[in-house]
């Protein structure tokens, strides 16, 4: 989780600072995913860069700092998966585990 202020920039991607708070938001996000889904190899350091302190990743409730900038709350998470034996690899005698 983070906090990020109209005009910052994480992942790659830019919050708007003007228009519609729910299009900023959305518009962020999925520039955000696709920046990190687009670079593998280096959105591992953009979430290592992610805080991991309890006390360092605070929400904001306001919707607005006390300047009049608007503050946003995102979540992301990072997901990994097991791949599955295949058929193939099991009939012809090879180990589920044995990478190929």
């Amino acid at each position: 989780m983070f906090q990020l202020k109209a005009g910052g920039t994480r992942f790659a991607a830019h919050v708007a600072t003007g228009g519609d708070p729910h299009d900023a938001a959305l518009n962020f996000i999925t520039q955000a995913i696709s920046n990190l889904n687009g670079s593998p190899a280096s959105a591992t350091s953009m979430f290592d860069a992610l805080p991991q302190a309890d006390n360092l990743s605070e929400l904001a409730l306001p919707a607005v700092d006390t300047n009049g900038t608007r503050v946003y709350n995102f979540a992301v998470a990072r997901v990994g998966y097991a791949r599955a034996p295949s058929a193939n690899r099991l009939a012809d005698g090879g180990s589920a585990s044995r990478a190929r």
